[in-house]
């Protein structure tokens, strides 16, 4: 129960947070997560206990799909390295969810030291990076999925 209220109070901040910014303050929806308008493609914040990633995950049921969305993404790799410069961005063309799905990610981690989901004092950390980064990551995604129209 601790943990759970943890994650509601994290979420309701990062929330509060995204009021704060103007660009998002003003969206409905702060973030196109699963709305992408690409079959079998989400974008995701993965929050653990010692760090934060914002990911690009290509889910199609299709594998043949999948891996063509993958290699088209990844062809898209100067976007990436412009847009998170200095960050490293990891290509998984196999990742393996806790479900046991497999999935293809591209995704950016954060590289605070000394991070932790536990502490409230870091969540503000948290919400730097996961703004920031993932107004970045949908800026490429719209931008990549142009090609495929």
């Amino acid at each position: 129960d601790e943990l759970k209220q943890l994650k509601t109070d994290f979420w309701n901040g990062f929330a509060d947070y995204c009021n704060t910014i103007p660009r998002l303050a003003q969206r409905k929806q702060k973030f196109m997560l699963y709305n992408t308008r690409l079959k079998g493609t989400e974008l995701k914040f993965d929050v653990q206990r010692h760090h934060v990633a914002v990911v690009l995950e290509i889910n199609h049921t299709d594998y043949e799909r999948r891996i063509e969305l993958f290699e088209h993404f990844k062809a898209c790799r100067l976007l990436f390295e412009d847009a998170f410069e200095g960050m490293e961005v990891v290509y998984e063309p196999f990742y393996a969810l806790e479900t046991g799905k497999e999935v293809c990610r591209i995704y950016v981690l954060s590289n605070i030291e000394s991070l932790d989901f536990h502490r409230r004092d870091d969540w503000q950390q948290f919400y730097i990076f996961m703004a920031r980064n993932m107004m970045r990551l949908e800026r490429i995604f719209n931008q990549a999925k142009l090609a495929l129209e």
